[in-house]
């Protein structure tokens, strides 16, 4: 790995950031775009054309992160050298939100996105209702699933039977 020397956001509102230093140090590891850097005890990843932290997930070596990093590259190739407008646009949010879940669920399978969660709701399908912010739910009086819940309602109409006993499935997930 190589040094390389970069600047950091800073928030010029924030009474904490009025005294840091805005040149860091971090390590290429072969992704372009990203450096992995120690900050307060843990391994993260920067978005290096912004300066903005990428993605943290507490690890205590770098060895653990880059391995993270790499792994979820590997499943969600993403081009790290664009601008931080170009990641975060609406043509990027599916893709960034797995490569996120691939990197902070490097211990789970490789194919986390794919397994079913709750009921028969996979990991993809609960991010995507986390976009919409409309949800599918289960109605705990007839079992029908029907969708355009609220995303943390416990206690709307359903449609099938006509009580007001469905879950969304965010909740039964246990995500919110």
């Amino acid at each position: 790995m190589k040094k390389i020397e970069y600047k950091q956001a800073l928030n010029p509102d924030s009474i904490h950031a009025k005294d840091l230093d805005p040149n860091v140090t971090g390590y290429d590891f072969g992704i372009p775009g990203l450096a992995v850097r120690k900050v307060l005890g843990h391994w993260q990843l920067d978005h290096i054309a912004s300066g903005y932290r990428a993605f943290s997930n507490l690890h205590k070596t770098r060895a653990e992160c880059v391995s993270a990093a790499l792994r979820a590259q590997a499943i969600s190739p993403i081009d790290w050298t664009v601008g931080k407008e170009t990641l975060l646009g609406k043509h990027h949010e599916a893709i960034v939100w797995h490569w996120k879940n691939d990197f902070l669920g490097h211990a789970r399978s490789a194919r986390f996105s794919e397994e079913t969660v709750c009921h028969d709701w996979t990991m993809r399908d609960l991010e995507t209702f986390t976009y919409n912010g409309l949800a599918e739910g289960l109605c705990g009086a007839c079992g029908e699933v029907s969708g355009n819940h609220e995303t943390d309602a416990t206690n709307n109409w359903c449609p099938c039977c006509d009580k007001k006993k469905v879950t969304s499935a965010l909740v039964l997930a246990g995500l919110i």
